[in-house]
């Protein structure tokens, strides 16, 4: 985790560093809610009876009365209602350049505020965000009281286009009786039939001329007579009976008109008076009311939950850093047995005087004292007993990975502890701690030195307290089987005679084939790997190429 600090800390700041940016250019925004309860029953117009009626609110016409309230002619009419057209604080933010003012109003409070049903129930929920928060109140409670206004508004206007319709049967009604009424007086002035009297002089007569007719023996221009006058009385009775039916036609019809007339004034009446107490299909149950400070963006809320995004990112960035990350590190299967090599405090001048200064101290440096006592003592359990002149090759992986400075370490902690140790720079140039620095170089290579043993023993400086350093020329190789030959036999014999300890800081074994032949020579070679900094791919490769040339090599894990 310690590794994974800074790309933590860079993730959780930059998250962070976001959410304050948020805080500090975001509008205020106010955030308040009204309430409106939906009446359980809703009045109607009954088109068969043309009276109200009380229909139960089910949740598909409450979701119908939503579609109302969100739709854009209502959301125009509340802006008109309220005149946010004219308001420069409203219009300022609803940025609709192009549109007519009034429509730019109505889409711009379109975005600002919502609505729903509380858990499924008859109550809408109407919430406003506005920056002003006086204007959010004014909005929020002037969606409630238009909508009251617009449904009672409506059932008062359906309620007067009934009344209007039956003002216009009653009125056609009335024409009809009048017009009846009419018939049924011409009807009876044209027969008499308000006159009983006439009819039964008509019966009297007919029976009269009847009689006649059936005294009548003799002679056929009286019976023609009788016959003629009782013909004449038979029709008029006749024509009266019809003229009867006729009325008694006409006065049903005229009764039936005057029940309708009567059952349709009274249905107006009941009617008017319905419509002086409607009421709005919804009521004001919660007025609005703007708080004393904006609600958004929230401080805390956006704090936390900027806090809660920053670790999670972080952890998904370590996720994926430690998936993609190659280089080896500490608790690795391929550093299994190696031995940890703590951090080196930074120290004034990186010299050979300073680190032997640094080794006597306590802390963190003893810390690296004793892992390298350990490893010496590794070094004398693998090699033999003690002055039995050790061949040591120093390598690494890569440059940069603390090789001269293990090697440094382990020179000086084994001559303070009276070994003769021999420390052979071949190629010290690519780490900061170095035996070569202040040292002047051989003028011979190291393969020359190693042909020519007493030239070598004089190229041996001993300007460093209890360590002697060679240091041979810049561009030095090991020769291919060197140990074979001779001379160079001869000279690692010498080396082997004269010191209990020889170190050879080699270049990095995957740059220079040197580590690689000295290892053929060496009882023991170690191989410096940088935490966090070594690719396993690269070291799999390293200890491939070591283990064909010698011994398996003995990891070191520099920690700094």
């Amino acid at each position: 985790m310690k590794r994974n600090l800074r790309l933590v800390l860079a993730v959780a700041g930059a998250v962070m560093g976001l959410a304050v940016y948020v805080l500090e250019t975001a509008e205020p925004q106010y955030a308040v809610e009204a309430a409106l309860a939906l009446d359980d029953g809703s009045t109607r117009i009954d088109p068969g009876t043309s009276l109200m009626r009380r229909s139960r609110m089910t949740q598909a016409m409450a979701m119908t009365e939503l579609e109302v309230l969100r739709s854009r002619s209502f959301a125009a009419g509340v802006a008109g209602r309220l005149g946010l057209a004219a308001d420069p604080g409203f219009m300022a933010r609803a940025g609709l350049s192009g549109l007519p003012p009034a429509e730019a109003a109505a889409a711009h409070l379109m975005g600002i505020y919502s609505v729903s049903l509380r858990h499924r129930s008859l109550v809408v929920s109407i919430q406003v965000r506005d920056a002003d928060g006086p204007r959010a109140e004014r909005i929020a409670n002037g969606i409630a009281a238009a909508y009251m206004e617009q449904t009672l508004s409506a059932q008062r206007a359906e309620a007067g286009r009934s009344i209007r319709l039956m003002e216009r049967r009653i009125s056609d009604l009335s024409s009809g009786i009048s017009a009846a009424e009419q018939e049924l007086s011409v009807l009876m002035r044209a027969n008499g039939l308000d006159d009983r009297e006439a009819q039964m002089q008509l019966i009297i007569q007919l029976r009269q001329a009847y009689q006649r007719l059936e005294q009548q023996s003799a002679g056929e221009d009286a019976e023609a007579r009788a016959n003629e006058e009782f013909a004449g009385l038979t029709a008029a009775l006749k024509e009266r009976a019809r003229a009867l039916q006729a009325r008694k036609t006409l006065e049903r019809r005229l009764e039936e008109m005057r029940s309708r007339h009567a059952a349709l004034s009274r249905q107006l009446s009941t009617l008017r008076s319905q419509a002086d107490l409607m009421e709005p299909a919804g009521r004001q149950i919660a007025r609005a009311q703007a708080p004393p400070a904006p609600n958004l963006p929230n401080r805390k809320t956006l704090l936390a939950g900027s806090l809660v995004i920053a670790l999670s990112l972080a952890f998904v960035a370590v996720l994926l850093r430690e998936a993609l990350d190659g280089r080896v590190r500490a608790g690795q299967p391929a550093l299994r047995g190696a031995v940890h090599f703590p951090p080196v405090p930074r120290a004034r001048r990186r010299t050979a005087p300073e680190l032997t200064e640094l080794l006597t101290r306590k802390g963190r440096m003893g810390a690296a004292a004793v892992a390298a006592q350990q490893i010496l003592t590794f070094l004398r359990c693998r090699g033999g007993a003690a002055g039995s002149g050790l061949v040591v090759p120093v390598t690494s992986v890569q440059c940069l990975d603390g090789r001269s400075l293990v090697s440094m370490c382990l020179a000086l902690s084994a001559a303070r502890d009276g070994n003769r140790v021999l420390l052979v720079c071949l190629d010290g140039s690519g780490d900061k701690w170095s035996a070569a620095g202040g040292l002047p170089r051989s003028g011979h290579v190291f393969e020359d030195l190693l042909e020519e043993p007493g030239l070598m023993m004089g190229e041996i400086r001993k300007d460093l307290d209890w360590l002697d350093v060679l240091v041979p020329a810049a561009g030095s190789q090991v020769p291919l089987e060197f140990t074979h030959r001779p001379m160079g036999e001869r000279g690692f014999a010498l080396l082997r005679q004269r010191y209990d300890l020889i170190l050879i800081d080699t270049p990095p074994v995957l740059e220079s084939a040197a580590a690689s032949r000295l290892g053929a020579a060496a009882q023991v070679l170690l191989l410096v790997v940088r935490d966090g900094r070594t690719s396993g791919a690269a070291l799999s490769q390293a200890l491939e190429v070591l283990s064909r040339a010698g011994p398996p090599p003995m990891v070191i894990l520099n920690t700094a």
